[in-house]
Protein backbone atom coordinates (compact mmCIF):
# COMPACT_ATOMS: atom_id res chain seq x y z
CA UNK A 1 0.00 0.00 0.00
CA UNK A 2 0.85 3.70 -0.69
CA UNK A 3 1.11 5.86 1.66
CA UNK A 4 -0.21 9.65 2.31
CA UNK A 5 2.88 11.01 3.73
CA UNK A 6 6.45 10.75 2.91
CA UNK A 7 5.69 8.69 -0.04
CA UNK A 8 6.23 10.61 -2.64
CA UNK A 9 6.58 8.05 -5.60
CA UNK A 10 2.67 7.62 -5.39
CA UNK A 11 -0.17 10.19 -7.10
CA UNK A 12 -3.42 11.02 -5.28
CA UNK A 13 -6.42 12.15 -6.54
CA UNK A 14 -8.33 15.67 -6.25
CA UNK A 15 -12.12 16.19 -6.32
CA UNK A 16 -14.50 18.93 -5.68
CA UNK A 17 -16.65 18.80 -2.62
CA UNK A 18 -20.89 18.31 -4.06
CA UNK A 19 -22.72 21.79 -3.39
CA UNK A 20 -25.51 22.17 -1.37
CA UNK A 21 -28.79 24.47 -1.88
CA UNK A 22 -28.95 23.39 -4.60
CA UNK A 23 -32.60 23.33 -6.27
CA UNK A 24 -34.21 20.52 -7.98
CA UNK A 25 -33.11 20.69 -11.76
CA UNK A 26 -29.91 22.39 -11.17
CA UNK A 27 -26.99 21.85 -12.73
CA UNK A 28 -23.38 21.86 -10.92
CA UNK A 29 -19.46 20.59 -12.08
CA UNK A 30 -18.00 17.90 -10.32
CA UNK A 31 -14.10 18.09 -11.23
CA UNK A 32 -11.57 15.37 -10.58
CA UNK A 33 -7.60 16.22 -10.60
CA UNK A 34 -5.00 13.82 -10.64
CA UNK A 35 -1.79 15.41 -7.89
CA UNK A 36 1.38 13.88 -9.98
CA UNK A 37 4.46 15.34 -8.46
CA UNK A 38 8.12 16.20 -9.78
CA UNK A 39 8.83 12.55 -8.41
CA UNK A 40 6.23 10.35 -9.98
CA UNK A 41 4.84 11.80 -13.10
CA UNK A 42 1.35 10.24 -14.01
CA UNK A 43 1.00 9.01 -17.61
CA UNK A 44 -2.76 7.59 -16.84
CA UNK A 45 -5.27 7.74 -14.75
CA UNK A 46 -8.66 5.71 -14.55
CA UNK A 47 -12.07 6.84 -12.18
CA UNK A 48 -15.06 4.90 -11.91
CA UNK A 49 -17.86 6.91 -9.60
CA UNK A 50 -21.09 5.41 -8.29
CA UNK A 51 -24.08 7.88 -7.75
CA UNK A 52 -27.80 7.60 -7.16
CA UNK A 53 -29.46 8.24 -10.28
CA UNK A 54 -32.89 8.97 -8.39
CA UNK A 55 -30.96 11.87 -7.19
CA UNK A 56 -28.33 12.83 -9.51
CA UNK A 57 -27.64 12.55 -13.56
CA UNK A 58 -24.78 13.36 -15.45
CA UNK A 59 -25.49 15.59 -18.48
CA UNK A 60 -21.76 14.94 -19.50
CA UNK A 61 -18.08 14.63 -19.53
CA UNK A 62 -15.30 17.02 -19.95
CA UNK A 63 -11.61 16.08 -20.69
CA UNK A 64 -9.10 18.31 -19.18
CA UNK A 65 -6.11 18.79 -21.64
CA UNK A 66 -3.15 16.95 -20.28
CA UNK A 67 -4.33 13.12 -20.82
CA UNK A 68 -4.89 13.50 -24.72
CA UNK A 69 -6.02 9.98 -25.30
CA UNK A 70 -9.44 9.46 -23.67
CA UNK A 71 -9.92 5.33 -23.26
CA UNK A 72 -12.93 5.46 -21.32
CA UNK A 73 -15.65 8.07 -21.38
CA UNK A 74 -19.11 6.30 -20.76
CA UNK A 75 -21.68 6.90 -18.34
CA UNK A 76 -24.90 5.40 -17.72
CA UNK A 77 -28.36 7.67 -15.63
CA UNK A 78 -30.30 4.41 -15.63
CA UNK A 79 -27.31 2.12 -13.64
CA UNK A 80 -25.58 5.11 -11.72
CA UNK A 81 -22.00 4.74 -13.23
CA UNK A 82 -19.67 6.98 -14.45
CA UNK A 83 -16.46 5.41 -16.58
CA UNK A 84 -13.93 7.71 -16.92
CA UNK A 85 -9.95 6.69 -18.07
CA UNK A 86 -7.41 8.52 -19.89
CA UNK A 87 -4.21 8.57 -20.98
CA UNK A 88 -0.91 10.43 -22.46
CA UNK A 89 0.09 9.89 -26.37
CA UNK A 90 1.72 13.12 -27.30
CA UNK A 91 1.94 15.00 -24.37
CA UNK A 92 4.44 15.06 -21.94
CA UNK A 93 2.78 13.00 -18.96
CA UNK A 94 1.86 15.71 -16.13
CA UNK A 95 4.44 15.99 -12.77
CA UNK A 96 2.06 18.78 -11.54
CA UNK A 97 -1.89 18.64 -10.69
CA UNK A 98 -3.94 18.25 -13.52
CA UNK A 99 -7.46 18.25 -14.59
CA UNK A 100 -8.83 14.77 -15.47
CA UNK A 101 -12.60 15.06 -15.95
CA UNK A 102 -15.48 17.73 -15.10
CA UNK A 103 -18.59 16.39 -14.58
CA UNK A 104 -21.50 17.71 -15.00
CA UNK A 105 -24.11 16.62 -13.03
CA UNK A 106 -27.98 17.97 -12.37
CA UNK A 107 -29.97 17.52 -9.56
CA UNK A 108 -32.94 15.44 -10.17
CA UNK A 109 -34.85 15.66 -6.48
CA UNK A 110 -34.21 16.69 -3.38
CA UNK A 111 -33.55 15.00 0.18
CA UNK A 112 -31.72 12.12 0.01
CA UNK A 113 -28.26 11.66 -0.60
CA UNK A 114 -26.27 13.47 -3.52
CA UNK A 115 -22.87 11.70 -3.41
CA UNK A 116 -20.41 10.16 -5.57
CA UNK A 117 -18.67 7.31 -4.50
CA UNK A 118 -15.64 5.60 -6.40
CA UNK A 119 -16.22 1.88 -7.02
CA UNK A 120 -14.60 -0.71 -5.06
CA UNK A 121 -15.81 -3.33 -8.33
CA UNK A 122 -13.28 -5.58 -9.24
CA UNK A 123 -13.69 -4.69 -13.33
CA UNK A 124 -14.10 -1.07 -12.28
CA UNK A 125 -11.21 0.25 -9.71
CA UNK A 126 -9.82 4.04 -9.73
CA UNK A 127 -5.89 4.18 -10.32
CA UNK A 128 -3.16 5.80 -11.29
CA UNK A 129 -0.04 4.84 -13.33
CA UNK A 130 3.26 6.16 -13.86
CA UNK A 131 5.74 4.57 -15.93
CA UNK A 132 3.55 1.28 -16.70
CA UNK A 133 3.10 1.17 -12.87
CA UNK A 134 0.28 1.49 -10.51
CA UNK A 135 1.34 4.91 -8.64
CA UNK A 136 -1.90 5.55 -6.60
CA UNK A 137 -1.42 6.98 -3.36
CA UNK A 138 -3.58 4.71 -0.93
CA UNK A 139 -4.31 5.13 2.63
CA UNK A 140 -3.37 2.62 5.52
CA UNK A 141 -6.91 1.12 5.21
CA UNK A 142 -6.35 1.07 1.60
CA UNK A 143 -8.40 3.24 0.35
CA UNK A 144 -7.66 6.07 -2.57
CA UNK A 145 -6.30 9.00 -1.35
CA UNK A 146 -9.03 11.98 -2.29
CA UNK A 147 -7.86 15.55 -1.52
CA UNK A 148 -10.35 17.98 -1.27
CA UNK A 149 -10.08 20.78 -4.38
CA UNK A 150 -11.29 24.19 -5.19
CA UNK A 151 -11.87 24.96 -8.20
CA UNK A 152 -10.81 29.25 -9.67
CA UNK A 153 -12.64 31.07 -9.90
CA UNK A 154 -15.44 29.65 -7.29
CA UNK A 155 -19.33 28.79 -8.48
CA UNK A 156 -21.34 31.65 -8.18
CA UNK A 157 -24.23 31.71 -5.79
CA UNK A 158 -24.76 31.05 -2.26
CA UNK A 159 -23.57 27.66 -1.41
CA UNK A 160 -22.26 25.54 0.97
CA UNK A 161 -19.64 23.17 0.01
CA UNK A 162 -20.23 19.38 1.71
CA UNK A 163 -20.56 16.16 0.09
CA UNK A 164 -18.91 12.62 0.28
CA UNK A 165 -16.04 10.40 -1.47
CA UNK A 166 -15.34 7.10 -0.50
CA UNK A 167 -13.18 4.92 -2.25
CA UNK A 168 -10.96 1.88 -2.07
CA UNK A 169 -8.62 0.33 -4.18
CA UNK A 170 -7.14 -3.22 -4.41
CA UNK A 171 -3.89 -3.39 -5.89
CA UNK A 172 -4.00 -4.83 -9.77
CA UNK A 173 -2.48 -8.23 -10.79
CA UNK A 174 0.81 -7.99 -12.50
CA UNK A 175 0.96 -9.72 -15.47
Amino acid sequence: KGQRDGNRNTVTLGATTLPTGLKVGDSFDYTIQVNANEAQAADGAAVYLNFDPTQLQVNGLQTGQSFDVTLEDTFDNTKGEINFAAGVWDNPAPTQTVELVTIILSLLQSGGEQTLAFSTAEDRQTMIAGGGEEVTALSEDGNVVVEPVTITPPPTGNYTASGKVFAEVKPLPMP
